[in-house]
């Protein structure tokens, strides 16, 4: 595929790599009263649950939202083991919530998803965000743009998606591809996509990078600047191949007189400069 582009300083390619990422907040060490809260809650042992929980109200001696080594707090826990009864005791003791919703939606947990949208349309209050969209981003499990409504289409689960409907859920609208808003400049102005590419190439990633959908950005990318080129016949592709072959030195004549024109914007794209450096090797070899 397209080889690798050359960084040099000031390239914003590599401005954009030198930027300082976000680390995630690790979680604290627990203590051992917290270790047998969480074990308990996995075992679903109620009795015990409910007096660590009454215990934590008066005596403040563990911090009930507390998460393991995993990231997963007693919620997380409680779906997992799809225990009803345990989901409702952490949620009237005061139990933050978080995107405990989006859990129980992935994890296909019905019951669980009726229970966390009635708490949540009891504490919810108008204008401000919604459990699920407080979670640090740092740590959260979902990406941000995630609603409710949207994972349970993802997982392809009728009865939660009519239930959230019910509720009057809804999608927001989505933007003209052509949009130009200051959102999508913002969202638009890093490809997070390719950066993820290239670090799976790197790793040796090849069930990522063979999944179909990569393979059409991979194509999409090479062939940049060349657009249908796939869908030409045999006679349309020779045709562009020969006159780039032809007119190689004109096109390197001008980027380097006036690299920053179309023509020369057209050049920094994989299959021009796979084109253009292949016939500039031939023309060598001939000679």
């Amino acid at each position: 595929m397209a080889e690798k582009k050359d960084l040099e300083a000031g390239d914003p390619e590599l401005e954009c790599v030198r930027k300082p990422m976000d680390l995630p907040t690790l979680p604290k060490p627990l203590t051992l009263e917290e270790k047998k809260y969480l074990l308990a809650v996995e075992r679903g042992d109620m009795g015990n649950v409910r007096r660590i929980l009454q215990k934590a109200h008066r005596k403040k001696h563990i911090e009930i939202n507390c998460v393991d080594s995993l990231g997963r707090g007693a919620l997380t826990l409680a779906i997992d083991g799809e225990n009803l009864e345990m989901v409702e005791l952490l949620v009237i003791m005061g139990v933050d919530t978080k995107d405990a919703l989006l859990q129980a939606i992935n994890a296909e947990f019905v019951e669980a998803v009726e229970l966390l949208l009635e708490h949540e349309e009891l504490i919810h209050k108008e204008g401000e965000p919604y459990s699920w969209q407080k979670v640090d981003p740092n740590t959260a499990m979902f990406t941000p743009d995630i609603t409710p409504l949207m994972l349970a289409a993802h997982k392809n689960n009728y009865e939660i998606i009519k239930i959230l409907l019910d509720r009057g859920a809804t999608l927001p609208n989505p933007h003209d591809v052509k949009c130009g808003c200051e959102e999508c400049i913002r969202e638009s102005s890093e490809d997070s996509l390719r950066h993820s590419l290239e670090l799976a190439i790197d790793f040796k990633q090849k069930k990522f990078v063979a999944h179909p959908n990569i393979q059409q950005l991979l194509a999409s990318i090479w062939y940049e600047g060349v657009p249908g080129f796939r869908r030409k016949t045999a006679m349309e592709k020779i045709n562009i191949i020969c006159r780039v072959a032809l007119l190689f030195p004109f096109y390197c004549t001008l980027y380097m007189i006036a690299p920053n024109c179309a023509t020369g914007k057209l050049m920094r794209k994989p299959f021009m400069k796979f084109l253009i450096h292949a016939s500039s090797y031939l023309f060598f070899l001939c000679k």
